[in-house]
């Protein structure tokens, strides 16, 4: 409605290693951190914060080797109901939801023979869901991905409206 595009960092296709440490992506009006298309061969994301965007704080996708370590992830995608700074007022349209694609903390996609380590993150938020996880090419199941989920903390709450979260 307000004619952008909306991402903290999103990219096309490209290839190659990707390095994001200490990185910041705030209030944006899609996704914090959108890799899912990005054809990236590796991904390291550290010591880095997505809060209070309108889609998920991270996305993530087709990467072989993947490090998630010390993040903070606060969805809310209810932010958006609350317009400050030079916001539009246009921004908030009738009749459609807050939410840009669910709004989860973390939206993920694995290959059939990746390396994937989640480790020592705070997820927080008020979605139905906190994680989105899938195999590439629309496989059900990918048993050859080594993942590694581990020390993380997840919190939901309830949403303005009363609904209760989910995992």
């Amino acid at each position: 409605n307000t004619n952008g595009y909306g991402d903290g960092f999103g990219t096309a296709s490209t290839s190659g290693d990707w390095v994001f440490d200490h990185d910041v992506w705030f209030a944006n009006f899609q996704d914090g951190l959108d890799l899912l298309h990005s054809g990236m061969t590796t991904l390291s994301v550290t010591n880095s914060q997505s809060i209070a965007n309108d889609g998920q704080a991270y996305k993530i996708g087709s990467g072989k080797n993947i490090v998630f370590r010390n993040n903070l992830a606060i969805a809310n995608c209810d932010r958006i109901l609350h317009l400050f700074g030079d916001e539009p007022a246009t921004a908030i349209v009738a009749g459609v939801g807050p939410c840009r694609a669910g709004g989860d903390g973390l939206l993920f996609t694995f290959t059939n023979e990746g390396t994937y380590q989640v480790q020592n993150n705070t997820f927080i938020g008020n979605n139905a869901t906190m994680f989105d996880l899938f195999c590439e090419n629309g496989y059900d199941v990918c048993p050859n991905a080594g993942t590694t989920f581990q020390n993380n903390i997840v919190v939901g709450y309830m949403t303005s409206g009363g609904a209760l979260p989910g995992l």
